[in-house]
């Protein structure tokens, strides 16, 4: 399998052409717009083309390789500067049609300016728009190239991180320090956690999972479901261990990602039912109903 992060083309900086480079991300935005008037409505005429723009013309690394990123962000607009952002990522198996959820964020507390025809502007100081858009970009080129080899997506979550210190710095709604014990979502928790030390095990877990499972579901069935009962059966020692991970945003965020497909995998383990989703209750808990309803599909 391809590595995300390609090497940087020599030849083309010794003859002076300048570095092959390719966009990463494609990305559609979907706007809903029925809690504002019709006047209202104009202000975002070229909203979706503008930031559909923003994200897929700009070269947000210099050496990357392989199929764009496939992303949404939908945007329920409440009011004038106010809205609600969900944002998913997904990337595809090996030799296999089927594809995975890599990112899938809820975000409740984002507001911005935006007039019509604005012009985008990409840079490091503040910007309520671009800033949003910048750290999520960076979170989704995290989650993939994490993927593919361990810990490859470091950079990208640390200019996540750089993301939120900026927006954090400069006051932006949804930009707080969230800090509870349930590891509830902020996007400067998430980017803080995925970025530093405390995570990188289970990054390098999850890599394992993309690779040993799901990249194998085409060329050899029962060596992912081995890996993948090794896979559970180690994230619950990590949880029975750990004083931490269940503040862990970027677990819980794996986990929102993943369960729908951890479900599915009940197919698996027909003989065993109730212990398999146990471990899944127990790992994940905020899905448990999910869980108990695939249970009964699977033992019907």
């Amino acid at each position: 399998m391809t590595n995300r992060i390609g090497i940087v083309v020599v030849l083309a900086l010794l003859f002076g052409v300048g570095q092959v480079r390719a966009q990463e991300l494609n990305c559609t935005v979907n706007l809903n717009l029925v809690n504002l008037s019709e006047e209202g409505r104009r202000t975002w005429e070229t909203f979706k083309q503008d930031v559909e723009s923003y994200m897929n013309s700009h070269n947000w690394t210099s050496n990357f390789e392989g199929e764009r990123i496939a992303c949404q962000i939908s945007y329920n607009i409440t009011s004038g500067s106010s809205a609600q952002v969900f944002i998913q990522s997904t990337r595809p198996l090996y030799k296999s049609g089927e594809l995975t959820t890599m990112a899938r964020f809820y975000d409740d507390k984002v507001e911005f300016g935006y007039t019509r025809g604005m012009t985008l502007q990409h840079g490091t100081q503040y910007r309520s728009l671009e800033t949003l858009l910048d750290y999520y970009a960076y979170v989704i080129l995290g989650l993939d190239f994490d993927s593919y080899d361990p810990l490859s997506g470091q950079q990208m979550f640390q200019m996540a991180y750089q993301n939120a210190l900026v927006g954090n710095a400069s006051n932006g709604a949804g930009w707080g320090r969230l800090v509870t014990a349930s590891g509830a979502y902020s996007r400067y928790g998430f980017s803080e956690d995925a970025s530093g030390a405390n995570a990188r095990s289970l990054r390098e877990l999850t890599f394992r999972y993309h690779y040993d499972v799901l990249d194998q579901l085409a060329v050899d069935e029962d060596k992912a479901r081995t890996a993948f009962a090794g896979f559970i059966d180690t994230l619950i020692q990590i949880k029975r261990t750990s004083s931490t991970i269940d503040r862990s945003v970027y677990f819980k965020n794996f986990l929102e990602a993943k369960y729908a497909e951890f479900a599915e995998f009940g197919r698996w383990f027909k003989g065993n039912l109730d212990l398999y989703f146990q471990k899944l209750r127990y790992l994940d808990p905020l899905h448990q109903t999910f869980y108990e309803e695939a249970r009964k599909k699977f033992a019907d």
